[in-house]
């Protein structure tokens, strides 16, 4: 029931700044847009409880670590497919 409330909410709340604020800019763009805002919250909350001492700062730490790292390792790899895309 829960759930349900949440999703629309959030989908509600990316459409409503995609069409109101993001209307010129393109979905590549947009799409690491919403990355780099999730990241910058992650690390907020990461920030947060290492500063404060608590031992459950590992969880932010998930949760910026695991996908940062993958956008750096495959940023190489699609810069390089979208430049065989263009001189093909």
């Amino acid at each position: 029931m829960y759930g349900s409330a949440a999703t629309g909410t959030m989908v509600l709340i990316h459409t409503l700044a995609k069409n109101l604020y993001y209307g010129g800019v393109r979905r590549l763009e947009l799409g690491e847009l919403y990355f780099d805002v999730s990241l910058l919250l992650w690390c907020g909350a990461l920030v947060y409880l290492t500063a404060n001492g608590l031992c459950s700062a590992y969880v932010p730490m998930l949760m910026v670590a695991f996908p940062l790292t993958t956008k750096l390792l495959l940023a190489k790899e699609f810069k390089l497919r979208g430049e065989e895309r263009i001189d093909g």
